[in-house]
């Protein structure tokens, strides 16, 4: 929520460049930053709220890893609805258009197999 209300550089938090990585789309900004940490945190826990419904030895990992993946994408895309629902209600929510929706979920993605990483390492499997 601070992200459309923190004024900085002239603007809003929401559309601090952190790192410029392309002249055509304004990527790497504070907004896909939080993505990438939100939505891997959402596809944590929905590893937490998994793991006690597993059985003891699990053959396929691989198809588990990507249902933990497609989880924490689930979020992502669910808060894209979110944000489409609140345009129509507001028109000037200043959430972005199209490009900023795929670089959201783009983001997600990231934050997703970020997490699904680290529960690898941290587990031992997954």
């Amino acid at each position: 929520m601070a992200g459309g209300s923190v004024p900085v550089a002239g603007g809003r938090l929401y559309e601090l460049i952190l790192i410029p990585i392309s002249e055509t789309y304004a990527f790497f900004r504070y907004d896909q930053f939080v993505h990438i940490i939100g939505f891997g945190v959402a596809t944590f826990v929905a590893w937490i709220l998994l793991k006690p419904h597993l059985k003891e030895k699990i053959i396929g990992w691989k198809s588990l890893r990507i249902a933990v993946c497609m989880a924490g994408l689930g979020f992502g895309a669910l808060n894209e609805i979110i944000e489409f629902f609140a345009t129509m209600i507001i028109p000037q929510t200043g959430v972005g258009g199209y490009i900023n929706t795929s670089m959201d979920l783009v983001a997600d993605f990231v934050g997703a197999i970020i997490a699904v990483f680290w529960i690898r390492i941290k587990n031992g499997r997954l």
